[in-house]
């Protein structure tokens, strides 16, 4: 008798581990990525994204995470825009979704693509909290075709795949302390 109770505790709590383990994965990949710890919150996203492939939030967290570990800008637009398309009422996104968007875009070469994305985040945000995250400077940036990253090209319309070729990263471009708002930087040494 004892032992049947215990076969059903045991059963019980393997059960009640895994009702919680998306909870778990979901706050510590938040968390990481307020700590600025991108590649664990990348991969905690990656995992969520597996079994829930049409959150936004959780692609607007992965494509935010390789925007701040400058890896894969090309997927990160993808993320980012299938998370601003796919977000609604019921599942907001942090405000600075176009923001992401625009750095993301900026780093694939897409300067005009990205000028729009910083334009329609400064009017959503405002234009104090736009120069608190130098959009500005990351338009003129645009304006003088820089902040590509190394081994980014922009996708061509109607060109297969993802190719990928090596492009010359530009002399002082910003620090990335500058793109999350002041709520979430918390280390500069990270990221």
């Amino acid at each position: 008798m004892i032992i049947a109770i215990l076969v059903e505790l045991t059963s019980f709590n393997g059960f009640y581990a895994q009702i919680n383990q998306p909870a778990n994965t979901r706050q510590s990949s938040i968390d990481a990525f307020t700590k600025g710890n991108y590649e664990q919150a990348y991969s905690g996203f990656s995992q969520l994204l597996t079994k829930y492939p049409k959150d936004p939030l959780y692609k607007y967290y992965s494509g935010a995470c390789l925007v701040m570990m400058k890896k894969d800008p090309e997927d990160a637009v993808e993320l980012l825009q299938q998370s601003l398309s796919g977000a609604s009422v019921v599942r907001t996104l942090p405000p600075d979704g176009l923001f992401y968007l625009g750095r993301a875009q900026q780093m694939t070469g897409r300067f005009a693509e990205a000028i729009e994305s910083y334009s329609a985040y400064s009017d959503q945000v405002g234009k104090k909290v736009a120069r608190e995250q130098n959009v500005p400077g990351y338009i003129q940036e645009c304006e003088n075709r820089k902040g590509m990253i190394v081994a980014a090209v922009p996708k061509q319309a109607g060109t297969p795949g993802n190719e990928k070729s090596a492009a010359v990263k530009p002399a002082g471009q910003p620090a990335f302390s500058r793109l999350l708002p002041a709520c979430f930087y918390t280390n500069p040494q990270s990221g």
